[in-house]
């Protein structure tokens, strides 16, 4: 659209021009250089005989014209990306396969990246397009998606810019609001307005073939635009600047020279480089803790129908999606199946939610029953817990959880920590209840335990243990499994040479993870490598006291819902009713959204109509975990809310009704209060990194 707008603002203004320069009655002149077409399709070799050209015979010949003049200079505002949000949508990217193999060969060739699926947004395509229409001399300069900047996944392209170009200009207008608290303040306003989310920059690449020839290295000019600006200041700076040379002359631009991990800015520190791998699933030679034995948390693609704070309801929804999917099933198997399957399918929201992995059941006729099992506790988000339902059939990926919690009642503790590319502050958070991919953000989950299913026969006949590990009976289920330390041999090994302290278990070393990972020290200095790639652990100078803090931390963590409550002011309007009333008192502690009774004063917040709690403490907010203090998270999800697409309830009060306790919110409240404060009282008699020198890797 803004292309077809384009010509006509060209078309206007030329006959503007002939009017102001005295032409009487000037006709009207279309502008042969506009071409209404994919730009990216343009270009590919199915598109000189496509039937739109023979049906377009005029636009056709102005394509082909622009396919054969040469172009050095290339200006534009790219799609920032294409595509679904959900399968629902059934909105597919539309495929360049000759533009898709030149990223392939260059960006994703030389990234490291394991998910490289963000190379082939529109506005990467267009960087790859550009940087290969104008060949060997001209200049590319483009208003797109900043994230490229600074993103793991972008690496290889940042290697390939600076490769191909001599001269790149990278101005960061920043206002990356898919962050929070104070993170998403320091990145200020969003430079479109209300429009998109993601950062912006503005992006000048130059290529001058005499500097290539001479065998000049490219030159990095990067400037950030600042913290906590308004769009309106944006803006002004904007057009103060002017120009890529007027901030040049007036000393804006730093120039960066990238290390050999493609890193423009923040680079990532030699130091953490050298310390241990916290895990590793993909390089068999290099060594880690844990050898494969981590998971990510739970992703389902679908969390308002296979979540709920309601076993009732939750039990409701998954049998009501369940039954259309098998009605789906059964009309595809009756049908001729021809075409996409995707196509064939009912596309309700309110009905049912699909991704692929459910597409790709139904098109292989695979039918879904509701399994009493599946229904579990999950730690939703921190110290949010929810019904869950649980089964890889509905959730579009349960990666390796299925061996760290393998049934109903399995014994296990979980260290939750952000994974690579967050936008989030690093967190870590230790968990015994089955965790949901955002609880941290991209969570990676290192455990204690790792179960395995007994091959052993006897096991199934009552056997206690096993010579390798112990056997046992989780929950009421038969089936039997051996459980294992999580922790490599080797990790373990590792620990007990470097401290020469033979005395040193599997749970020291887990326990002493948590508290470096909590350590605010390590949290701050590395706050840049933690985001470019998994954590990795340091090995401190003392060993047990990083063990028995966070110890001490995970005890706080996982008994969060039995602490004794902060002594708190609960500012009540009316009496409560009387407890032998049930329904009434869960009515009087009924919770519809929390919010603080000033603003700017987070010491009073009102619960419901009737009750205000009072007398917080201020130090109380500063506990962040997953980029919120962990009272906003409680704020924040124990609300009743309606799913816009699914119109599924999700009432937090119901959580409470069915554990039999109605006051469950408000006290949670005044628990996570006190975990808060005793968490950052810990948190400041760790003791300093201190570290020892490099460990000899076995």
């Amino acid at each position: 659209m803004a292309y077809y707008i384009a010509a006509i603002n060209i078309e206007a203004a030329y006959h503007a021009a002939l009017l102001k320069g005295g032409a009487e009655r000037p006709s009207f002149e279309p502008f042969p250089g506009i071409v209404l077409a994919d730009t990216f399709n343009l270009y590919e070799s199915k598109a000189a005989s496509s039937k739109l050209n023979m049906a377009f015979p005029e636009n056709s010949a102005r394509a082909e014209a622009q396919r054969k003049t040469p172009i050095t200079v290339i200006v534009g505002n790219p799609p920032y990306s294409v595509g679904q949000e959900s399968a629902n949508d059934n909105n597919q990217n539309l495929s360049y396969p000759e533009l898709d193999q030149a990223i392939t060969d260059s960006y994703a060739a030389q990234g490291t990246a394991q998910n490289l699926n963000a190379l082939y947004d529109s506005y990467i395509r267009a960087i790859r397009w550009a940087s290969d229409r104008i060949e060997a001399r001209g200049l590319v300069c483009y208003v797109t998606n900043g994230s490229f900047i600074n993103s793991n996944s972008a690496d290889g392209l940042r290697k390939c810019l600076y490769q191909e170009f001599q001269s790149i200009y990278i101005f960061n207008l920043r206002g990356n609001q898919n962050t929070s608290g104070e993170l998403s303040r320091k990145e200020g306003g969003k430079i479109f307005g209300s429009g998109s989310r993601l950062p912006t920059a503005i992006t000048l690449l130059v290529k001058d073939p005499e500097r290539a020839e001479r065998g000049e290295k490219c030159r990095l000019h990067y400037h950030d635009i600042g913290d906590y600006l308004t769009r309106e200041e944006k803006l002004a700076i904007l057009s103060q600047f002017q120009s890529a040379g007027a901030m040049k002359d007036a000393e804006r631009w730093t120039v960066v020279t990238p290390n050999e991990a493609g890193d423009w800015i923040n680079p990532r520190s030699e130091a953490f480089q050298g310390f241990l791998r916290l895990g590793n699933k993909n390089e068999t030679d290099q060594f880690a803790l844990y050898e494969g034995r981590y998971s990510a948390g739970v992703k389902t693609n679908r969390d308002a129908w296979c979540y709920n704070f309601s076993r009732e309801a939750l039990g409701k929804n998954i049998t009501a999606m369940i039954r259309v999917y098998n009605e789906e099933r059964k009309c595809w198997r009756k049908s001729s199946q021809e075409g996409r399957v995707r196509d064939f399918a009912i596309r309700a929201s309110e009905k049912i939610a699909w991704s692929d992995g459910l597409y790709s059941s139904l098109s292989r006729d695979i039918k879904i029953d509701v399994t009493d099992s599946a229904f579990v506790v999950s730690l939703y988000r921190p110290y949010v817990k929810s019904q869950m339902y649980f089964d890889r059939k509905l959730n579009e990926r349960v990666y390796l959880m299925p061996s760290i919690f393998p049934a109903p009642g399995t014994e296990n503790r979980v260290i939750c920590i952000t994974g690579v590319g967050s936008n989030k502050p690093f967190s870590a958070l230790m968990t015994d209840t089955l965790p949901c991919l955002d609880v941290i953000d991209k969570s990676q989950c290192f455990p204690l335990y790792w179960y395995e299913e007994s091959q052993d026969p006897e096991d199934r006949e009552g056997r206690l243990f096993d010579a390798e590990g112990e056997v046992i009976k989780p929950g009421t289920q038969v089936q039997r499994y051996v459980r294992r330390s999580a922790l490599s041999d080797k990790g373990l090994s590792l620990f007990r040479d470097h401290y020469s302290d033979a005395q040193i278990e599997a749970e020291d070393v887990f326990y002493y993870i948590y508290g470096v990972l909590n350590s605010p020290e390590y949290q701050e200095r590395f706050d840049d490598d933690v985001k470019r790639m998994l954590a990795r652990i340091p090995l401190a100078k003392d060993f047990w006291a990083f063990s028995r803090m966070g110890k001490a931390l995970g005890a706080l963590h996982l008994g969060y819902e039995a602490a004794e409550p902060w002594p708190l002011t609960i500012r009540q309007s009316d009496e409560p009713p009387s407890e032998a009333r049930f329904e009434d008192l869960a009515e009087y502690y009924r919770v519809e959204k929390m919010t603080f009774v000033n603003r700017g004063d987070r010491s009073a917040v009102r619960y419901n109509p009737q009750i205000v709690i009072e007398d917080i403490p201020e130090r109380a907010w500063d506990y962040i975990v997953n980029g919120k203090s962990a009272l906003e998270w409680i704020m924040e999800r124990y609300q009743d809310q309606t799913d816009r697409a699914s119109q599924l309830r999700n009432d937090p009060n119901a959580w409470g009704r069915e554990q039999l306790d109605p006051r469950y919110i408000l006290d949670l409240f005044g628990r996570v209060v006190r975990v808060s404060i005793e968490t950052l009282d810990i948190l400041e008699k760790l003791p300093a990194l201190d570290l020892e020198e490099e460990a000899v890797l076995p």
